[in-house]
């Protein structure tokens, strides 16, 4: 079964493997010593496709050099998170430690949340972003899973829900990206497909790491958002960035996040299982953005209002999330090592 749901033997037919090590090649030094979410996204996306080693040295790194806060204190969620999703021999306690009380603050009282429980984007103002779903939840899910701890488990279903809640669109089943509860006039309506990658996501990550049990609140939710957004896939696989906008420019990085919660929701029992030819098509149409330097092309950069932010360039959350799809594929039985790192590349990947 969880053959048919992955389809490894296609991925190898389309050349996977390659396409990830030349990924992993592609990943410059300056883009792991930088910035704060879209480096953890990054960082977490090499852990899980072999390159524990080099993000363990980027999260050593960032230890030293960065700030303790951010214009967003939320946004260092990805940071932490890959400290806690290091293998074994790259953990670093430190890290880790910190990561559980960032965690641990993150379900306190003494961090901005809508009356909802929807923790805020922003510091100073109630701001429910869509990105947030994915800055928070897999943390706080991981650190119930290492600290057995039920609150951090619930939190991390909370964050889902309210953010799914608070996001909607009644006509379309979609969420918009951005609330702000007490001045609608900023809020951004536009159903931003990465945003609802992030969220989708963050719901797969959830119910993956805490089980479909302690996560069953958030079951039926993440399949209706999944099948929302399937119906708005492009003939090509991608998703327009603006999803009701068909005829505007297709995404990678929304169709990277989408792929794989689809294939971690069906791994999972979650009832998508007819939507698997659907993560398929995003995965090819992921492979076709991928150049000959393992860059992965035609994703948006930063958003804040998301009509407005161009498809182009190359971005390190975009490599990160497709790294992310690449080790969801890799757990799909009858590929063994089909996208383990080449020394060649490893090597080529350290001099970077």
């Amino acid at each position: 079964m969880a053959r048919s749901l992955h389809g490894a033997h296609p991925m190898v037919a389309l050349g996977f493997s390659a396409r990830s090590r030349l990924i992993r090649a592609s990943v410059a030094s300056r883009w792991i010593t930088r910035g704060t979410w879209g480096r953890g996204v990054l960082l977490c996306g090499l852990a899980a496709a072999g390159e524990a080693g080099r993000a363990a040295w980027a999260l050593r790194l960032a230890g030293r050099r960065d700030p303790p806060f951010a214009a967003s204190p939320v946004n260092l969620g990805p940071l932490h998170l890959a400290a806690l999703e290091m293998p074994g021999p790259h953990s670093d306690p430190c890290a880790v430690e910190a990561a559980l009380a960032f965690a641990r603050a993150l379900a306190g009282r003494g961090a901005r949340r809508h009356a909802s429980g929807a923790l805020s984007h922003l510091p100073h103002v109630d701001a429910i972003w869509a990105d947030t779903a994915w800055m928070a939840a897999p943390l706080l899910a991981r650190a119930a899973v290492l600290t057995g701890s039920r609150d951090l488990a619930d939190q991390a279903v909370l964050q889902v829900i309210a953010h799914m809640d608070a996001l909607r669109d009644s006509a379309t089943g979609l969420l918009s990206h951005s609330r702000f509860p007490l001045a609608p006039s900023l809020d951004d309506r536009a159903l931003w497909a990465r945003g609802n990658g992030w969220v989708l996501d963050a719901a797969a990550r959830v119910i993956e790491a805490i089980g479909p049990g302690p996560a069953a609140p958030l079951v039926l939710p993440a399949a209706r958002l999944a099948r929302a957004l399937a119906r708005h896939q492009r003939p090509d696989g991608l998703w327009p960035a603006i999803l009701d906008d068909p005829d505007g420019p297709g995404e990678s990085s929304s169709a990277a996040l989408a792929a794989r919660a689809i294939l971690s929701l069906a791994r999972s029992g979650a009832g998508v299982g007819d939507l698997v030819p659907c993560a398929r098509r995003a995965t090819r149409a992921v492979i076709a953005c991928i150049d000959r330097r393992g860059l992965v092309r035609r994703s948006q950069g930063p958003v804040v209002w998301a009509s407005i932010v161009p498809v182009a360039g190359s971005w390190p959350w975009t490599q990160g999330l497709v790294l992310l799809l690449l080790a969801e594929i890799r757990r799909g039985p009858g590929c063994p090592g089909c996208v383990a790192p080449a020394t060649r590349v490893a090597a080529r990947t350290r001099a970077a």
